[in-house]
């Protein structure tokens, strides 16, 4: 074999690893998104908790370069003793 026909390979290799790779995080992506609630949805969890017992309960957007990744979600509950 010649040392271009293996680079050739090498290279085609590497690009079907890389198109795998993609594939796999375009899944992860879709799960993700397919469990993501909507400001709605999150409205109504805020306001279940509330009903529920919980206190204090808030949210925060969390942000990276000014681009939401998600919210955080903080409450208090206490429990009967």
């Amino acid at each position: 074999m010649s040392s271009s026909s293996t680079d050739f390979k090498s290279r085609k290799n590497k690009l079907k690893n890389f198109r795998s790779e993609m594939k796999t995080l375009a899944k992860r992506l879709d799960n993700l998104l397919s469990v993501a609630l909507d400001s709605d949805r999150i409205d109504s969890l805020l306001m279940s908790m509330s009903e529920l017992g919980f206190t204090n309960v808030s949210q925060t957007p969390l942000r990276q370069e000014n681009e939401l990744l998600g919210v955080s979600i903080r409450a208090n509950l206490i429990l009967p003793s």
